[in-house]
C-alpha cells in the first residue's frame, strides 16, 4: 500500500519531538508499506532511509494523490483536508497543540481551535497519546455528531475512530561510547551533579523550578542544564526569558546555570547519559493532564532517571515505569525526589536497565501497532467509502 508521512517540521540534525515522531513512524510503516517521507525544510543531505518529497502547503494534495493513505500532523492537515484528496487521512492528534495554545495569546488560540476544529471534522482516522487524550478527544467527536448511534453499536470501543499511538524510542539499546559531551563541554568536575531539563514551553512553572534551584544551588557542586528553543522565533518564550532574567539576577548564569544551544538527534542520548538526573516541572492544568511529555521516555530510554510533576495523562501513561519519580508541584516535595537522585546515582546497570524497561514498553514497533491495524483494515484504494462529513453535507 502506498502511504505518505508528511512532516510540519524541519528533518535533519536537529529535530524536535513531532520532526522526530514523523520520521520514526514512517520508518516503522516503511516495514509493510510503500511509504515516502513529505518535509517541507530537511537539511542538505538527510537521508532518513526513505524516499522523500518537498511539498508545498497549498498543493500538498497533488503530492499525494496516488496514496491510499497519508498520516499528517499539523498545519499540513488543514491544507491536506481542505483540498481534493480521495485517499485517507490519518490525522496525529499526540501533541494537542490547541490546549497548550490557551497559555499563549487569543489569536494564536484561535487558529489551533479553527486548525483542530477541520482536522476533527474531516479527518478519517486519528491517533492520540494516552487514556487521557482519548477521553478528551471522544468527547470533541460527540460534540461534532461523530458518534452517531448507528457508528457507536457498531464499534463501541471507537477503534475504527482513534488509536492510542503513543511516542516511542528505537527497540535496539542505545549507541553510546562513553563519552562526556556535555561535562567536557561545561567543565565540570567529576563529581559535579548534573540536571537536564530541556527546553522551555510557557506552560512550564518556572516559578517552582527557580524555588527548586534557590535550594539545589545552595550546593556548589549541582549544575542545572537547559536548551534554548530550536525555533524560538516563532513559539513565545515568556518563560523561558523569566527564567534567564532571574538566573542572571542570582548571578548563576554560566556558573550553575547552563543554557545550552539545541542538541542533535544524534547526540542527545550521550549528552543524557552525561547527567546525573532529568527533571520536567510544570503546573496542575488540563495541559498538563493532556501531555505525553516526550523528552521524559526519551530521558529514560538514555538510562536517565527521572523527576517530574505527577499528574492526569502523564501518571496513567507511564504507571510503574522504573526511573521515573513523581512529586507534588511543591518545591520541598520536588526537593525530597532530586536530592537521593543526585547524591545516589544510577550506575551502569542500574541505567542500562532503566533503558531496557523503556523499550519493552514504548519501542516505535509496539507504539505503532494501532496504526498499523488500521491500515491492514483499510479498504483498497479503488472502494474507499465516502468521508461521513461528504454524506452530511452532500
Amino acid at each position: 500500500m502506498k502511504i505518505a508521512v508528511i512532516s510540519p517540521e524541519p528533518l535533519g540534525a536537529r529535530m524536535s519531538g513531532i520532526g522526530i515522531r514523523m520520521l520514526e513512524l514512517a520508518r516503522v510503516l516503511a516495514r509493510r508499506h510503500e511509504v515516502r517521507l513529505g518535509v517541507m525544510e530537511a537539511d542538505p543531505g538527510f537521508n532518513p532511509g526513505l524516499p522523500v518529497f518537498h511539498y508545498k502547503k497549498e498543493t500538498v494534495a497533488e503530492h499525494v494523490s496516488d496514496c491510499a493513505a497519508v498520516l499528517v500532523q499539523g498545519e499540513p492537515a488543514n491544507y491536506l483536508l481542505s483540498q481534493k484528496f480521495g485517499g485517507a487521512v490519518i490525522v496525529d492528534l499526540y501533541d494537542p497543540f490547541m490546549v497548550e495554545a490557551l497559555s499563549y495569546d487569543a489569536a494564536a488560540h484561535r487558529f489551533a481551535k479553527a486548525s483542530t476544529d477541520i482536522q476533527l471534522q474531516k479527518g478519517d482516522y486519528f491517533l492520540c497519546a494516552h487514556e487521557a487524550q482519548r477521553h478528551f478527544y471522544t468527547g470533541c467527536f460527540y460534540a461534532m455528531g461523530r458518534l452517531s448511534p448507528e457508528a457507536y453499536q457498531k464499534d463501541p470501543e471507537l477503534e475504527s475512530l482513534i488509536g492510542i499511538v503513543p511516542f516511542g524510542v528505537p527497540g535496539v539499546p542505545p549507541a553510546l561510547d562513553g563519552s562526556t559531551p556535555l561535562r567536557s563541554r561545561l567543565r565540570l568536575r567529576p563529581e559535579a551533579k548534573l540536571l537536564f531539563f530541556g527546553t522551555f514551553y510557557d506552560w512550564y512553572d518556572t516559578d517552582l523550578l527557580q524555588a527548586v534551584l534557590e535550594d539545589m544551588l545552595r550546593d556548589t557542586d549541582v549544575h542545572f542544564a537547559a536548551v534554548a528553543h530550536l525555533r524560538s522565533s516563532t513559539t513565545p518564550q515568556k518563560k523561558y526569558a523569566a527564567f534567564r532574567a532571574w538566573a542572571e539576577q542570582k548571578s548563576v548564569l554560566g556558573s550553575q546555570v547552563h543554557i545550552l544551544d539545541w542538541i542533535p538527534y544524534e547526540e542527545r542520548l550521550a549528552a543524557y547519559r552525561d547527567c546525573t538526573a532529568g527533571m520536567n516541572l510544570y503546573a496542575p492544568s488540563l495541559e498538563t493532564s493532556l501531555s505525553f511529555r516526550t523528552r521524559i521516555l526519551d530521558f529514560l530510554y538514555a538510562g536517565l532517571p527521572v523527576a517530574a510533576v505527577r499528574g492526569g495523562g502523564l501518571d496513567r501513561a507511564f504507571e510503574g515505569q522504573p526511573g521515573l519519580h513523581l512529586c507534588a508541584p511543591d518545591p520541598a516535595d520536588v526537593t525530597r525526589v532530586l536530592r537521593p537522585l543526585l547524591d545516589h546515582p544510577a550506575d551502569a546497570a542500574e541505567r542500562g536497565r532503566l533503558s531496557t524497561a523503556a523499550r519493552e514498553r514504548f519501542s516505535w514497533e509496539k507504539t505503532a501497532a494501532p496504526l498499523m491495524a488500521y491500515l491492514d483494515r483499510l479498504p483498497s484504494r479503488g472502494t474507499r467509502k465516502p468521508h461521513w462529513w461528504e454524506k452530511v453535507l452532500r
